[in-house]
């Protein structure tokens, strides 16, 4: 094995750069927000109920609690592998600027 044995073998930013679509990231993070926004929202619903008063859930309650925890687990991870390889590529093409940018906005690098 030559060079850096820390280099990472999979990723070589001058042969094959990584295409990150930051708006297509920025529409999970809208729908993520959306997501946790109509959890508040549905289980206020039920915030005011007795605790001896049955409380028959609505559809749109039960589709929200079936499909939300997957669909929410799914936009997180692929944010976090979004992130990560924005944080792999900047750090490696521009890692003065990147650490600079980094520290201003509360990054660390």
């Amino acid at each position: 094995m030559t060079g850096d044995p820390t280099e990472n073998p999979y990723f070589k930013a001058e042969i094959k750069p990584h295409y990150l679509d930051r708006e297509a990231c920025r529409i999970k993070c809208f729908d993520v927000f959306n997501i946790m926004s109509a959890s508040v929202a549905l289980a206020g619903e039920y915030e005011m109920a007795e605790d001896d008063e049955p409380v028959a859930p609505s559809s749109m309650f039960r589709l929200h609690h079936r499909l939300a925890e997957p669909r929410l687990s799914q936009l997180l991870l692929e944010i976090a592998v979004f992130v990560r390889t924005f944080d792999d590529l900047m750090g490696s093409l521009a890692p003065d600027a990147y650490a600079k940018h980094a520290a201003e906005t509360g990054g660390e690098r």
